[in-house]
């Protein structure tokens, strides 16, 4: 054993320069090794940490059948008794925060631009301290004070041209069918981008037509009021689709139903342009 240990330190510092480059090679790849495990782990904790302080807390509860069936039929699976339910969860052990949420989807308009829209509602206060990571660009975050602030991703505010301080209009389905409007003030405009599945015109022309199919089979139940907008706007929606032919169609029904709308005026230049 020991002539074979004296014979490997005799072959390394016979040459010592070719030993030291050796050693460096061995000891720069295990650098680069640690470095870059210590980089992927840092990579899966920040896709973890973001999304548990973005927007889905560590645990999300719902009723059961709501992931299977919650997209067709939302209403009927709200959870009831909220209050009661919250305090329950806030008596557990290491459980920190308790907050509820509500999805919603439908219309939000400017006066001169109408889209469609994905959104939130919650708990300001609680908010703060569940989306800490979410970036607030421009503008600041929502407040207990102002009950119908809200914030706008990136893309959106960019797309109908909002911005901090501007009041906006909303339209969604309630839980009996009609349409209700309500006013939001801008109060923010975050960092979050949408996945492009969610900005494609389909969806627009998908919540503009319930809008016409709920004011077919209940005129009352839509106020004649936003239907020119709802004309513009779903033709402008077919048009930006490639599907001329609907957005003509759809401009022509709009300006004969309401041939004195202020809308009726823009419903002529694109007829006009198409």
């Amino acid at each position: 054993m020991g002539i074979y240990l004296k014979l490997g330190l005799r072959n390394i510092f016979r040459n010592a320069r070719r030993s030291a480059i050796t050693l460096a090679a061995m000891a720069f790849g295990a650098t680069a090794i640690i470095l870059f495990g210590g980089f992927v782990h840092f990579m899966f904790w920040g896709v973890r940490e973001n999304a548990i302080h973005s927007e889905l807390g560590h645990i999300q509860l719902y009723q059961r059948g709501f992931s299977e069936k919650g997209n067709i039929e939302p209403f009927e699976y709200l959870i009831t008794d909220v209050p009661r339910i919250m305090a329950l969860l806030e008596s557990v052990d290491h459980v920190r925060l308790v907050t509820p949420r509500l999805r919603l989807s439908g219309l939000i308009s400017t006066g001169e631009t109408t889209t469609s829209f994905f959104g939130l509602g919650v708990d300001p206060d609680k908010e703060a301290d569940l989306s800490s990571f979410v970036n607030i660009v421009d503008g600041q975050d929502l407040s207990q004070r102002q009950a119908n602030g809200a914030i706008l991703g990136k893309g959106l505010a960019a797309g109908i041209g909002a911005k901090p301080g501007d009041s906006l209009t909303i339209l969604s389905t309630t839980r009996h069918g009609s349409i209700n409007a309500a006013e939001v003030i801008v109060r923010g405009i975050n960092g979050v981008r949408m996945p492009d599945q969610f900005r494609r015109y389909v969806l627009a022309i998908q919540d503009f037509n319930k809008v016409l199919e709920l004011k077919a089979q209940d005129p009352a139940m839509v106020s004649d009021e936003p239907m020119p907008m709802v004309y513009l706007h779903l033709g402008l929606a077919y048009k930006k689709n490639n599907q001329k032919a609907e957005a003509r169609a759809t401009w022509e029904r709009g300006r004969q139903l309401y041939p004195q709308a202020k809308e009726a005026a823009l419903i002529e230049k694109e007829l006009h342009d198409l």
